[in-house]
């Protein structure tokens, strides 16, 4: 029988899954650039706000790329805590952004057991992080964020 994840399961998989949706932003703002390079070389006399638009872009694509890294290296002290077989199967699932059908294949898994090895990872983490209400009344999820802004306000100075 197929176990249902709490929410607070689902809100950490949730926030792990940020990073495929702002990677893909990326990926958009690298073809919008390029898009706006073609014009700039097709309509000259427009030329400064078309720069500009790219110079905005390139912001973006830094502030996204920033972001990410921090992120990333979260993620990993996060993962680092499991045993390896979870550890690979949260890494393949949300470092590598690996379909739980290529994860099976890679391992040499059938896909019940990549699930189930997925679900007893994201348990494992929500234990491990301490519960999901702390004494402010905020979500894991909150936590999470504000720990990340602060090591980037740290590495910042």
């Amino acid at each position: 029988m197929k176990q249902k994840l709490t929410d607070e399961e689902r809100e950490l998989i949730a926030f792990f899954n940020e990073d495929f949706h702002w990677f893909n932003a990326i990926k958009a703002q690298v073809a919008l650039q390029n898009k706006d390079i073609e014009l700039i070389n097709t309509f000259g006399d427009k030329e400064d706000d078309l720069i500009s638009q790219v110079n905005d872009v390139n912001e973006g694509i830094e502030q996204y790329r920033k972001r990410l890294i921090e992120r990333r290296k979260y993620k990993k002290s996060l993962f680092a805590s499991l045993s390896p077989d979870l550890k690979a199967v949260l890494e393949m699932r949300y470092l590598c952004y690996m379909t739980f059908e290529a994860i099976a294949a890679a391992l040499n898994y059938n896909t019940s057991t990549v699930f189930r090895k997925h679900k007893k990872a994201i348990l494992l983490l929500t234990i491990i992080l301490g519960g999901w209400k702390n004494e402010r009344n905020t979500t894991l999820h909150d936590t999470i964020r504000a720990k990340i802004e602060e090591e980037q306000s740290e590495n910042s100075d």
